[in-house]
């Protein structure tokens, strides 16, 4: 407990549903400070319905997961991976948190430019239906925490010679 919390900056969006096998997955998700979904062993659980989306014609030019994460001792890390497909499928280039440490820690995964490893994303692999995104503990004899999940996807519009869009986030103007 303690230590940074995650805010809420612009066009980052929070989960509204969750599965998987981590004790209290909804407190990852529920905007409560201090309270936490938690692992102690290598488990996955899925957070999903980000409730919004990007328009048809945009490009994805990439995804930024952001969580507020701690563990019940100076030890292990957390995994992470996206699925466009409602879970049938996720990146194979996935993010680790740095090893987490007993105070609350935001930290920021992918950017403005990544792809999570894919060559491209389609606006509707975004929808609530097929967007999904892991988290694995990766616990080392303790138990790890996560206390907020946001996601911002940066998009812009393309086509006419007049220039794209800015880039904003889901339901973010642009």
């Amino acid at each position: 407990t303690g230590g940074d919390t995650i805010g809420d900056e612009d066009d980052f969006e929070w989960p509204t549903a969750d599965a998987g096998n981590w004790t209290n997955g909804v407190n990852a998700r529920d905007q409560i400070d201090g309270t936490y979904a938690t692992a102690d062993s290598s488990i996955n659980h899925d957070f999903s319905a980000f409730n919004d989306s990007v328009p048809g014609g945009d490009e994805i030019t990439g995804i930024e997961v952001k969580l507020e994460v701690s563990g019940t001792t100076a030890a292990g890390s957390i995994g992470v991976e996206l699925s466009w497909n409602a879970g049938n499928n996720f990146t194979t280039t996935g993010k680790t948190t740095g090893t987490l440490t007993t105070t609350d820690n935001v930290v920021r995964l992918g950017g403005p430019s990544d792809l999570w490893g894919r060559s491209s994303w389609a606006p509707n692999e975004l929808s609530n239906a097929n967007f999904r995104l892991r988290l694995t503990g990766n616990a080392d004899n303790n138990t790890v925490q996560v206390d907020a999940i946001q996601v911002k996807i940066y998009h812009q519009s393309t086509g006419g010679s007049q220039g794209g869009g800015g880039g904003g986030g889901i339901g973010g103007g642009i």
